[in-house]
């Protein structure tokens, strides 16, 4: 059970990272691609170059407010402008003509702030990422009959259609398809694998772990894994098929992967195996437990002491080295061999276990008993 519970939860982690986490699927790759690349090729109207002001503040937010002025300024000088028609017979644009494409709309508007500020009278030629080719194409057959140049304020602009390098996301062939198959055989396993781990015992015995708490902490468990298989899975995609990390610390996310794998899981299927599995019977001859591992049995006649033992792990808050307490175990010790019995995970259990102590055992350990049950059902 302890083997089924184990590769159950790493099916299970696996499979629900697989189909249903947000794994990257593509990597970066350089291609060549269209775009749309615009310039100002000439400047109509050869005005007085305007110096602009050194910008002096004791803030950014000053600053910032003088650069708007300025540009404010500049803008308005642009607008005054008489417009000088050019001679070639390239289409004059206004700014209603571009109000239908607002992508190339803003570019030039970007262009043509830059001059004002940079005093170029003219700009090399400049990639558009942000401008669809299809928007370029429809603006030239719309606006242009078909031409490449126009004329907008007193500038000449070109554009043109090209390609060039560029660094894109590029989707691995099958890859996210093989992901998904694959997930969804191993959630079919790991569910397949879940059946008969969830034992019902019989009315004469006291189980540990009752299986609606299996439930819980299996859950519990499962949920957790996700997170460090996601992390597994995702440095695993970046290593052997170079996608785009999804978390973007490969060496933690392996790290926390393996953690789960190598350490977490075994001890956690471990843990709750051996609470779903360990049964208790207390009759009139003696006491029966039956663990992931063995079975044993002592007979009242031999039971030589009762007791509660604590058990911590060992932590460091804020440097200060200090103690934490895991688990209580009832101890029942006898001539040749102890019982243990472990803290269930419900109240009602432990005080049905001491309820039957209290009746069947002699009458020699009664304060005995008394005693442990403060120990065993105390919340510190």
């Amino acid at each position: 059970m302890f083997l089924k519970r184990w590769l159950a939860y790493l099916l299970l982690t696996f499979g629900l990272v697989l189909l249903f986490f947000p794994l990257n699927t593509h990597r970066m790759e350089e291609i060549e691609k269209n775009f749309v690349f615009l310039k100002i090729s000439e400047t109509l109207v050869q005005g007085k170059r305007r110096t602009l002001p050194i910008i002096t503040g004791t803030s950014d937010d000053k600053a910032m407010l003088e650069l708007t002025k300025q540009l404010e300024k500049m803008q308005k000088l642009f607008s005054e402008e008489t417009t000088a028609i050019n001679t070639y017979g390239y289409p004059v644009i206004e700014p209603d003509d571009l109000s239908s494409f607002p992508f190339l709309e803003s570019e030039v508007e970007d262009m043509m702030r830059r001059i004002a500020l940079q005093q170029y009278e003219y700009t090399r030629s400049t990639r558009l990422d942000d401008v669809p080719v299809g928007e370029w194409d429809n603006f030239r057959n719309a606006r242009l009959s078909g031409n490449d140049l126009f004329q907008y304020g007193n500038r000449i602009f070109k554009g043109e259609i090209r390609l060039d390098n560029v660094l894109a996301d590029v989707e691995v062939k099958n890859l996210d398809t093989a992901l998904k198959v694959l997930g969804s055989i191993f959630l079919v396993l790991g569910l397949f694998l879940l059946r008969g781990l969830y034992v019902f015992a019989s009315t004469s015995s006291i189980q540990i772990g009752k299986p609606i708490i299996m439930y819980v902490w299996d859950l519990i468990t499962i949920g957790m894994g996700t997170l460090f298989t996601f992390a597994l899975i995702d440095a695993m995609l970046v290593k052997y098929f170079q996608t785009v990390s999804v978390l973007g610390d490969d060496e933690m996310a392996l790290f926390m992967g393996l953690f789960w794998i190598v350490l977490a899981n075994p001890v956690m299927a471990l843990f709750v195996t051996a609470t779903a599995v360990q049964t208790v019977w207390i009759t009139e001859e003696g006491i029966t437990v039956k663990s992931l591992f063995s079975r044993k049995f002592i007979r009242w006649s031999d039971v030589k002491n009762i007791k509660v033992s604590e058990h911590f792990i060992a932590r460091n808050v804020y440097d200060v080295f200090s103690l934490r307490k895991v688990m209580k175990v009832l101890e029942i010790e006898g001539n040749t061999s102890t019982l243990y019995i472990m803290e269930p995970p419900l109240d009602s259990t432990k005080e049905e276990i001491l309820s039957l102590l209290t009746r069947y055992a002699p009458m020699a350990f009664t304060n005995t008993i008394s005693g442990s049950s403060r120990v065993w059902q105390s919340v510190l």
